[in-house]
């Protein structure tokens, strides 16, 4: 039996945290851990998370990547499943997902999202089409570009799973990586020749909120991140 993580990494953000970890506890086969990487504490929160015996860590690095990357090295399971506080898993992802891993040699795992805005989230079962994509190892610039621009490939942390092996070989690495940890994964996972599985099942619920941002520092801020990981990439 594969054993299960769920990193779940919040910045500053409390509003959505608590929903995110409860859609992990309500799938049909719980994970072994549930991690959660967070840069603040709060009374509220972290008595739901210790209820419910999550591993609750602390980390002052401001970069998604760094969080994912404490995670990781908290983490004990044979699979490791990433989430956004603002994100969700659908019911059944772990199974499925884990069924998967068991059925092949996966490195890499991307499944497709079913959008909503804010607080507008309908809850149903993900429309489970069984069409994916496996290849053992992308050897041409050709599959790499359907995976990336056909597939997309490398979006959506909340989308990816990964093998150990994987990612021990990228812990370091993603430290660096200030936003564009899911892109950072995928490529991680083509250099070091892994296999990959993107499935268009829609196991992740994507939150897109349409608040506007009016804190001008902020997205000076966001650009100069984005900026930061092109260089690094």
């Amino acid at each position: 039996m594969l054993s299960s993580s769920v990193i779940i990494a919040a910045h500053k953000r409390r509003e959505f945290l608590k929903e995110a970890v409860k859609s992990v506890l309500e799938n049909t086969q719980k994970p072994s851990e549930i991690i959660v990487v967070k840069n603040f504490s709060d009374p509220v929160v972290d008595s739901f998370l210790q209820s419910n015996k999550i591993i609750n860590l602390y980390s002052e690095d401001e970069s998604l990547g760094g969080k994912l990357s404490v995670g990781i090295s908290h983490s004990s399971g044979d699979i490791i499943f990433f989430l956004d506080d603002d994100d969700l898993f659908s019911r059944e992802k772990i199974e499925y997902v884990t069924k998967k891993f068991r059925e092949y040699d996966i490195g890499f795992y991307q499944n497709a999202q079913l959008v909503f805005y804010d607080d507008n989230i309908i809850r149903t079962d993900a429309n489970n089409q069984e069409i994916f994509y496996y290849y053992e190892k992308v050897e041409s610039e050709k599959i790499l570009n359907f995976l990336l621009h056909k597939l997309k490939a490398g979006f959506n942390t909340s989308s990816i799973v990964i093998r150990r092996d994987l990612a021990e070989k990228c812990k370091l690495s993603l430290k660096n990586v200030k936003i564009s940890a899911d892109t950072f994964l995928f490529f991680c996972a083509i250099e070091n020749d892994f296999p990959i599985m993107v499935d268009r099942s829609r196991l992740t619920y994507y939150r897109k909120i349409r608040k506007r941002i009016t804190n001008k520092d902020l997205k000076i801020r966001s650009l100069r991140m984005y900026y930061d990981d092109a260089l690094y990439f």
